[in-house]
């Protein structure tokens, strides 16, 4: 199995940076920092971020989950990353968060997000959009001062690779979302979920040797479930 280095945008305190720029980097680039910003601005620290995750995860009846920090990162021998153990879940528990998330349609602003840039500024980051799903490029303007640091891609090859591409009848591309994961424990893994025919199907592929069976098994689950949706 190959090794993945984490994902990190490197903000350091001090800097700055948007609520919704912190979400498109958690999304596109699976900025580990990122989501810990975002959960100690959220809740006011860290451990109360990760009780509010589980207290949330029961309402919704995840029975099989149990989170112990914000992104996802196993716990390291060298102290690096600090929580005691894995999160861990289930295809089925998955789906529930997925379900229930796919109820605010604005999280779908930024999972359908291709490709983006990381803006340096003064005093912080921003990201610029580059390319949505169904959306023509567009080219980053930069404000005296600023400069390019990184082009962030989205990990949904299924969304982004245009051999591996899911369309409708009407030529419009059909996947918008939701997310890809990996650590090497856990293996590669991904929520994916597309439209047709004015209705979504969602499948889980968790735990996949590659990123090339996770994207052939879940480009074949949601095709079949696409297909299933037109009838």
């Amino acid at each position: 199995m190959n090794r993945c280095e984490a994902s990190w945008i490197g903000i350091k305190a001090g800097e700055s940076m948007t609520v919704r720029d912190l979400c498109l980097a958690l999304m596109v680039e699976s900025a580990n920092d990122a989501a810990i910003v975002l959960a100690v601005n959220s809740s006011g620290s860290f451990d109360d971020f990760v009780a509010k995750m589980n207290s949330r995860a029961a309402e919704l009846g995840m029975t099989r989950t149990r989170y112990y920090n914000p992104n996802g990162l196993p716990p390291n021998a060298a102290k690096k990353y600090p929580w005691k153990s894995f999160n861990v879940s289930t295809a089925g528990d998955q789906l529930k968060l997925a379900l229930a998330i796919l109820k605010m349609p604005e999280v779908l602003e930024f999972t359908s997000v291709k490709t983006c840039d990381l803006v340096r500024t003064v005093g912080g980051y921003r990201v610029s959009v580059t390319r949505r799903v169904n959306q023509p490029l567009r080219r980053t303007e930069l404000a005296p001062g600023e400069s390019i640091v990184k082009n962030l891609c989205n990990h949904n090859n299924v969304m982004v690779k245009d051999r591996q591409k899911i369309f409708n009848p009407d030529g419009r591309e059909a996947v918008d979302g939701l997310k890809t994961g990996y650590i090497d424990a856990g293996g590669s893994s991904v929520v994916i979920t597309a439209t047709r025919a004015g209705k979504r199907a969602v499948a889980v592929v968790l735990g996949s040797s590659s990123a090339k069976e996770r994207d052939e098994q879940a480009a074949r689950l949601i095709t079949d479930a696409l297909g299933a949706l037109a009838w």
